[in-house]
């Protein structure tokens, strides 16, 4: 019989694919099932790292072992401001008075009401403290500094009776009728020397053979303690740096949107330093002066401690007039700026136009700056000077409206 498969080879089974289409659904299942479990656990791990995440931070906002949160930098600077203004505050014992513009009080009413126990011999001789800011260019700001508002207050602590030769004449100067110039008499011309804050500065000044006035940066500009140098001059004023326009600005600077309370704060402090001061004058300012109601704090906190502001006039847009006359005060300015080009030669050109100046209207303030070629210029123009009075700022203050 012959045989049916001659090659030996099986028979091909047929394939089967239930049991196929059986274990691919199975494995399918499985996959399934091992997800859902891993699923469950990790979900149960962030869970449980979340619940822990709150737990750490609720201990940390109330922590029983007294830890406090960590502060910015700004608000590390912003507490110590506020203290360092207290402090300020309780060493200055000046007379709080109150103050309105002029338009509220009657005419006979003083803008500055602080008693004092001098004689006007001395008063006048205090005057001059503060007037040289005044030596920023209108045409713009220059450079800012770094001045922080308070400073080691508790060591500038004074009384009352320090600060009233400074507040009495700053009385009759801020306040009395304007003074005309006796018929015949000289024209009137004032100089003041801003950025003073170097004792090599200070003597320079001191060694010039013309009355100058030095105006003096507050201790805190540079980290300087500048009070040494006031005490070198009878005649001087406090050049306070405050917010520019276009300048940068440090954060320290003065600024249009500081309240009352700061800027009384750093006034106080500026009275402590230089209990001797009348006049103070911006250093920068245009963004500053330029701002009314920044003015008229600043004009309010001044009168408390006795000071006088002259306008420096770094911006054409300056509302320091305004303010100053709303509260009754004189306006006081710059009227000509000396050293914008550093040459002797151009300073004595500048010197010609604040003497024509003071010829013409009686008086001027012209205002320059310790360069070499400014205090050169001033030591070697007699032939200049020579025509006008050299005087200090309390002798030509009430010339003006």
């Amino acid at each position: 019989m012959a045989n049916a498969n001659p090659r030996g080879h099986r028979k091909k089974r047929p394939i089967n694919y239930i049991a196929i289409a059986f274990v691919v659904i199975l494995c399918f299942l499985s996959g399934a099932v091992t997800y859902a479990v891993l699923d469950l656990v990790f979900s149960g791990n962030k869970a449980a790292l979340q619940q822990s995440s709150r737990k750490q931070a609720s201990k940390s906002t109330s922590d029983p072992r007294g830890k406090k949160p960590r502060l910015s930098a700004a608000e590390k600077e912003a507490l110590i401001q506020k203290e360092l203004d207290k402090i300020a505050e309780q060493n200055v014992t000046a007379p709080k008075m109150s103050i309105e513009p002029a338009r509220q009080n009657s005419a006979g009413q003083n803008l500055v009401r602080q008693n004092s126990s001098n004689g006007d011999s001395q008063n006048s001789a205090n005057s001059m403290a503060s007037a040289n800011s005044a030596a920023v260019n209108s045409a713009g700001d220059g450079s800012d500094v770094n001045f922080t508002a308070a400073n080691s207050a508790s060591e500038n602590s004074i009384n009352s009776t320090a600060q009233s030769p400074a507040s009495g004449s700053a009385d009759d100067l801020s306040k009395s009728p304007r003074k005309a110039l006796p018929a015949g008499s000289r024209a009137k011309l004032a100089i003041i020397i801003d950025d003073v804050g170097t004792d090599e500065q200070a003597q320079k000044i001191a060694a010039l053979p013309v009355r100058v006035t030095p105006s003096i940066f507050p201790p805190e500009y540079q980290r300087k303690d500048t009070r040494s140098l006031a005490r070198g001059f009878e005649h001087y004023a406090i050049h306070l740096p405050m917010e520019a326009s276009s300048a940068k600005n440090n954060s320290a600077t003065l600024r249009a949107s500081d309240n009352y309370e700061k800027l009384r704060g750093v006034i106080a402090k500026l009275r402590a330093d230089f209990p001797n001061a009348k006049f103070i004058n911006n250093h920068t300012g245009s963004k500053f002066t330029a701002d009314e109601r920044a003015m008229q704090n600043l004009l309010r906190a001044m009168n408390e401690h006795g000071f006088l502001f002259i306008d420096s006039r770094t911006s054409p847009a300056t509302k320091a007039k305004a303010a100053m006359n709303g509260f009754g005060m004189r306006y006081v300015h710059r009227d000509v700026f000396l050293d914008n080009q550093n040459s002797v030669a151009a300073v004595r050109k500048k010197l010609r136009e604040a003497v024509a100046l003071a010829k013409k209207q009686g008086y001027a303030i012209a205002i320059g700056h310790p360069k070499s070629s400014t205090l050169r210029a001033l030591a070697n123009s007699s032939d200049i000077l020579g025509e006008v009075d050299l005087v200090y700022l309390d002798e030509i203050y009430e010339y003006y409206e």
